[in-house]
């Protein structure tokens, strides 16, 4: 008996001492894609509980099979991706019900207006209806308007109702899938297994000039297009194209240069600079400068820092064209649409004026506005301001934001509808006060912003401006536009850099080339996407965002008085 009891003894001591290797640890995970990281072979998934995971893809994943928004079911075991489950959107296992927002169509737009979208996908054109009251955008994970769509954006479109054809949701891809710069260099090297291209000699077109400034430059092909001419490659095609030029539309995603789209040279170089004369999109032909142009699957067309399609062309837009001669013909290889300002027409219906007048009256929330110019898209492109003889009345409401620009002081909205409603012992500033109590205003010269619908003109913003002693419509003469993108934002001085800076000269009707502008703010009124910002607040504008100014020279200084900006 102690021999047994000994020899259970020792058993359980030497089961004891064996190490107890636990199972790896598994998760699954469920949800959307919200970012696709084509360097580095990475998703992020935002699950049904809102929190976001980074996974590594297993090398059977082919990154160009998956979509922003796509639904995903993810195996991952000890940090390591075992396996990924993309759900199709006709999934045939989804009998019966299916939930509402599981039906989605990813795609870039084509058109859009407040009614319906239509889209390109990878293998056709799908058109769909908009609500404008019911259908939801979003943009960087938050709630935009229909105006911040543009053609060239990436999209998911998701359905509440599976059977319907209209959008309930309209999810906007971020910035990292817009076209950084275009390119031109010799192939160097192609390597298909890790999908990159080496491009030596390389420049970068910049307001019409190609510069250089490195010897090579790395590119990943990610999710882009390889052409020539109308004919699309692999990247085993263009092995065989090594020591032949070609032009690249480029991405700068996570840091990293992609391409967006590749077309190989075809002959000798001619650029033009001029406005779109005329389009046969069904021939694939096109009149600049009184020359004609063929244009195919594989022109490069960008638009607002957007790949476009060939159909976003328009008669009288104002073009950058590269093209190819060879054997007596002219093929437009890269066309870039300028001068597309935040005046024109929008999607949603809407568009912004600018106008210059006096304040005639302010009463039960509304501005009349006499003796007066507007400046709009129509009139940019052939005049400048244009004098409107008549009164326009608008709507003024209480985010209206007035500015003095003399003073450099915000007036209190209630104070401009009238003095009564607002106790003036509140108001600090002296010379403010003063000028509210006279209804000192009134006939002084303003610069109005608002904004056009179907059922009128509401005003966001008014910038008050000093009463010169020129003649009022010499004044207006020294008024001129300004398009560049923000390069640097400087809050303490009240300043901003605008670089890719362009003039519209009203004497020759065309947008032109200018150099980096340093900018003083601190008389101006400033919008970002339609709404008003104090000049304590412009550290809010990012950097890259598109702007557009109105200036006044008078000497060989310009005042800027509006600064409206799109992000």
């Amino acid at each position: 008996m102690k021999k047994l009891t000994t020899l259970i003894l020792t058993i359980i001591l030497l089961l004891q001492s064996i190490p107890i290797i636990a199972a790896p640890k598994e998760l699954t995970i469920s949800g959307t894609i919200e970012v696709i990281d084509i360097v580095n072979r990475q998703i992020t998934i935002l699950d049904w509980d809102d929190n976001l995971h980074t996974i590594d893809l297993p090398k059977e994943i082919k990154v160009t099979d998956l979509y922003f928004g796509q639904e995903v079911i993810a195996t991952v075991r000890d940090r390591n991706t075992v396996k990924i489950q993309l759900i199709e959107e006709d999934d045939p296992t989804r009998d019966g019900y299916i939930i509402p927002n599981t039906r989605f169509r990813v795609g870039t737009v084509l058109f859009a207006t407040n009614q319906d979208i239509e889209i390109l996908t990878t293998k056709s054109r799908e058109k769909y209806k908009i609500d404008p009251f019911s259908t939801t955008i979003y943009k960087k994970g938050m709630v935009a308007e229909l105006r911040q769509l543009k053609e060239g954006d990436r999209v998911l479109l998701t359905f509440n109702d599976p059977y319907s054809s209209t959008v309930s949701e309209i999810k906007i891809e971020d910035e990292e899938k817009h076209i950084e710069g275009v390119l031109k260099g010799k192939i160097e090297m192609v390597d298909e297994r890790n999908k990159e291209v080496i491009i030596s000699q390389p420049k970068v077109l910049n307001q019409g000039v190609w510069t250089g400034t490195v010897q090579k430059t790395q590119i990943k092909l990610g999710t882009g297009s390889i052409y020539e001419g109308g004919k699309k490659l692999t990247l085993s095609d263009l092995q065989k194209r090594k020591g032949l030029e070609a032009y690249v539309a480029y991405e700068n995603a996570f840091g990293k240069q992609s391409v967006g789209k590749m077309l190989i040279k075809a002959g000798s170089s001619m650029e033009y600079n001029d406005l779109l004369q005329n389009i046969d999109y069904g021939n694939g032909q096109m009149i600049v400068d009184s020359n004609m142009f063929f244009f195919h699957d594989g022109t490069i067309v960008v638009k607002d820092n957007r790949l476009v399609d060939s159909l976003n062309l328009n008669k009288y837009q104002d073009i950058y064209l590269v093209s190819d001669f060879k054997n007596g013909m002219k093929q437009a290889s890269v066309v870039s649409i300028e001068g597309t300002t935040l005046l024109e027409d929008r999607i949603d219906g809407s568009r912004l004026l600018v106008y210059k007048g006096k304040i005639e009256d302010v009463l039960d929330y509304k501005l009349i506005l006499g003796n007066n110019f507007k400046l709009d898209k129509t009139i940019l492109t052939t005049a400048g301001f244009v004098s409107n003889p008549s009164s326009e009345e608008m709507i003024f409401t209480e985010d209206t934001l007035v500015y003095d620009s003399e003073l450099k002081k915000n007036i209190p909205t209630k104070s401009f509808l009238d003095s009564k409603y607002i106790d003036l012992i509140d108001i600090k500033d002296k010379s403010l006060r003063d000028r509210i109590q006279k209804d000192y205003y009134k006939n002084k010269p303003a610069y109005v912003v608002a904004r056009e619908t179907e059922l009128g003109k509401e005003v966001l913003s008014i910038n008050l401006v000093p009463q010169e002693t020129n003649s009022y419509n010499q004044l207006v003469r020294m008024d001129y536009s300004t398009l560049g993108e923000i390069k640097n934002i400087d809050q303490g001085t009240k300043t901003i850099e605008l670089t890719k800076v362009t003039n519209y000269n009203t004497l020759t009707k065309r947008w032109e080339k200018g150099t980096d502008e340093t900018l003083d703010l601190t008389k101006a009124i400033v919008l970002v996407n339609d709404k008003p910002i104090s000049l304590e607040e412009i550290y809010k504008i990012r950097k890259t965002s598109k702007a557009y100014l109105i200036k006044q020279k008078l000497s060989s200084n310009s005042t800027t008085y509006i600064l409206l900006i799109e992000d």
